[in-house]
């Protein structure tokens, strides 16, 4: 296993190049929208290199299907690579608000991970009424897109409330996970407790989740939430951020 830096095309195609004749197989594994810094995957550069390499690609787009792409289809389908990648693992559990997660491919490897796979085999089946719940929740995101652009207003909207008011927040752009660096874990944390105090759930992420001197707030923004309450928080938290 080579691991290749954050958001890296260029090194990835080094490692490519250096090591994909030493293996008769090669997956690269990759987030689509990742976690901690809110921003996304290289996925046409992944897709290119892939083809150029041989190589299958593996997406875990936990944070994106349900929001990104078309009819939430995720960063392969926003990226106009839909179809082109080929392990797709999204959850049930965050935009589709129910549990249980999920792998989409080819029919082969369908096949090959519900006769092969112990982790699926040995597992218990998901509740009737959470499969229900599931597929009303897929066809609320496909048939109803006001949620996702109020999402993606929303998260824009975040973004330019914390700049302008002298706040640097990471990821890409339109992210919904917009993080805030802070750099000390106590002061992160302090931060976190503070906006808690003030009616605002906001995590704190500290070593070991994301490098030393990388602490940081990570706000979510959901479809749900008022110009009032995202207005609130940016200048809630540029207060702390001056105390």
């Amino acid at each position: 296993m080579h691991i290749y830096p954050h958001l890296d095309a260029t090194a990835l195609a080094a490692l490519l190049r250096e090591h994909r004749g030493s293996a008769r197989r090669a997956l690269i594994v990759t987030d689509g929208l990742f976690s901690m810094d809110g921003d996304r995957a290289p996925i046409p550069d992944i897709v290119d290199l892939a083809k150029q390499f041989d190589a299958w690609t593996y997406v875990d787009d936990a944070h994106a299907v349900g929001v990104d792409g078309i009819e939430g289809r995720g960063t392969a389908s926003a990226a106009r690579r839909q179809g082109q990648i080929d392990i797709t693992v999204g959850t049930l559990g965050k935009a589709f608000g129910v549990a249980g997660a999920f792998v989409y491919g080819s029919s082969t490897l369908v096949q090959y991970l519900v006769n092969r796979a112990r982790s699926f085999i040995f597992s218990t089946a998901m509740m009737p009424a959470q499969a229900a719940a599931a597929r009303t929740a897929v066809s609320m995101v496909r048939g109803e897109p006001v949620h996702r652009e109020r999402l993606l207003a929303n998260a824009i909207r975040m973004t330019r409330m914390l700049h302008g008011a002298g706040i640097k927040a990471l990821g890409s752009a339109g992210s919904h996970i917009v993080p805030v660096l802070i750099g000390d874990a106590a002061a992160a944390v302090g931060a976190g407790a503070q906006l808690a105090s003030r009616g605002y759930l906001v995590g704190a992420l500290r070593p070991p989740t994301v490098p030393n001197g990388a602490s940081r707030l990570r706000i979510t923004v959901s479809a749900a939430h008022t110009q009032l309450q995202i207005g609130g928080l940016a200048e809630t938290l540029a207060a702390i951020l001056r105390q």
